[in-house]
């Protein structure tokens, strides 16, 4: 087990997976979303990671929030954030896992694993790495869930989204949700190399008609 720290707050991580990564890498990973996270992800409300990976997100957001709730489809990845997980016993009753896909449709979808940061679920992307392992996983969409977990829409004030390509699946599905019963900040990664400069655009007008856009993934609901 071993000690992170991110902007003064400590988690715990399991060294046996991705112990490089940690010690190389995520010193300098992605401190945008930390920034952003730390600045309106609420301690009285729900805060959702979707695209969890290794939990590096996730145990952040359960440091601040009254309960996070993580998804991670790929089986390898799911692992390891198990892992990590089990090392965090102070915030493991405030964050609950889940391996699931999210998509627009409910069954079964193939997805890229690995166990690494970009696992996919878009099959064109499992055509550009023929090399990479596929997987069955399960998928629902985002009613679906929040229904399966017992969330109520109105208690979310928070959510990060990082899917390597299957927001274009996800954001429509979720218009609902925006429309109706969200007042939150959302990070969300855009992945263009993954989908058509069209797709990326009616993504961002989706997001731009509920949304003000502050920082490259930073996104506030509209007033």
């Amino acid at each position: 087990m071993k000690q992170v720290i991110r902007n003064g707050r400590c988690f715990n991580i399991n060294s046996g997976y991705h112990a490089d990564w940690w010690g190389t890498v995520f010193p300098d990973w992605e401190h945008d979303v930390s920034d952003f996270i730390e600045e309106h992800a609420r301690p009285d409300k729900i805060s959702l990671d979707i695209g969890s990976w290794n939990g590096v997100h996730a145990f952040y957001m359960g440091l601040i929030s009254k309960m996070t709730y993580a998804i991670e489809p790929d089986p390898l990845a799911y692992k390891i954030l198990t892992a990590n997980l089990e090392c965090n016993p102070a915030i493991n009753t405030r964050l609950k896992i889940t391996q699931c896909a999210l998509s627009n449709e409910s069954g079964e979808i193939e997805i890229m694993t690995g166990g690494g940061s970009g696992s996919s679920i878009l099959k064109d992307v499992h055509d550009r790495y023929p090399n990479i392992g596929k997987e069955l996983v399960q998928c629902m969409t985002f009613r679906e869930y929040l229904s399966k977990m017992e969330i109520d829409p109105r208690d979310i004030g928070f959510i990060k989204m990082d899917i390597e390509g299957a927001e274009k699946l996800c954001i429509p599905d979720m218009q609902w949700f925006f429309e109706n019963h969200y007042d939150g900040a959302m990070s969300l990664s855009l992945h263009p190399a993954f989908m058509s400069e069209a797709e990326v655009d009616y993504i961002v007008r989706i997001m731009e008609k509920h949304f003000i856009r502050v920082s490259g993934e930073g996104w506030i609901k509209k007033p």
